[in-house]
């Protein structure tokens, strides 16, 4: 018998049966991926803040953390230290990356117009975009990454939640905690808050524009390390090609809770956390890529200053 036209390609339908435990499940898959996108975003707040650089390659080096994370957990032997000792090697690896990316690449067009240097400097990490994607794929292959720390889950009242949620809620606090206490405590935070502010004066009082940029891209490019340790520390699988997904989603972070803004990028990166997986269980896990553009587009309509105001 065939089909009737209407009934051709119908969508799935929505998933109207409300779960309390599944409700609380999600609540805590979506804190945790939002965490993890407040570091990335973080990152890149700092980077456009202070160095006045719009990094489009920055998923990209999310990504290529986690393929370097994944090489060295399975050469250490797949167990819980391996991966910690990750963390020692990719950190100060990518913050050197960072640096030198600033230095080779971005200085060189650092004295253009501010228009000018945006427009540069988007065609530049576009293109590192691309070459790192090529990179990736060359040398690490095109099938998904993803690994296995082995570690029980947590049992509370009926809800089974994965050790590494719990263990990724302290790594997220420590990171941003250690990011506000470096730019209130240290001379070279407070020259970064003063070239955000305003990179004329900083620049009369002394303050080393190039060297304080140059230290900013190292710092947001060892947090887009940090939080691609952490994406594939709680078993999320990584391609070569996954990079401008994550730069699009931290953009939208940036916006939604604020640019520059510490506490914005924590807002922003739990509202989408949160907004993809919900979206995922009760409506389809087709519409969570779409949930970033769609938060994107409100919140520029709505409210183009972030949610979180000065």
């Amino acid at each position: 018998m065939a089909e009737k036209p209407s009934e051709r390609h119908l969508p799935p339908p929505l998933n109207l049966m409300f779960s309390p435990l599944l409700f609380v499940e999600s609540l805590i898959d979506g804190l945790v991926l939002g965490g993890i996108y407040a570091v990335i975003a973080l990152g890149l707040s700092l980077i456009y803040s202070v160095a006045g650089v719009l990094n489009i390659s920055h998923g990209d080096w999310v990504m290529l953390s986690g393929m370097t994370a994944f090489v060295l957990f399975s050469s250490l032997g797949s167990q819980p230290l391996g991966y910690l000792q990750s963390y020692l090697v990719v950190a100060p690896l990518f913050f050197a990356t960072g640096l030198l990316f600033y230095l080779g690449l971005i200085k060189p067009v650092s004295k253009r117009p501010k228009q000018e240097l945006l427009i540069s400097c988007i065609l530049i990490t576009l293109g590192v975009s691309f070459v790192l994607q090529d990179i990736a794929a060359t040398s690490f292959g095109t099938l998904p990454k993803s690994i296995y720390l082995g570690l029980n889950p947590i049992t509370f009242v009926g809800i089974s939640i994965p050790f590494f949620r719990f263990a990724t809620f302290i790594l997220v606090v420590a990171a941003t905690l250690s990011i506000w206490l470096f730019l209130k405590r240290t001379m070279t935070g407070r020259a970064m808050r003063a070239i955000t502010y305003n990179v004329e004066v900083a620049s009369f009082l002394g303050i080393p524009i190039t060297r304080v940029a140059a230290i900013t891209f190292g710092l947001g490019t060892m947090l887009a390390a940090v939080g691609g340790l952490i994406y594939l520390g709680n078993g999320f699988p990584i391609t070569p090609f996954i990079g401008i997904s994550i730069t699009v989603k931290a953009l939208t972070v940036l916006v939604v809770g604020g640019a520059g803004k510490l506490i914005g990028s924590l807002v922003g990166g739990l509202v989408l956390g949160l907004s993809e997986t919900l979206t995922g269980v009760f409506i389809s896990y087709y519409w969570s890529p779409a949930i970033a553009i769609v938060l994107l587009l409100v919140v520029l309509m709505v409210r183009p200053t972030g949610l979180v105001s000065e």
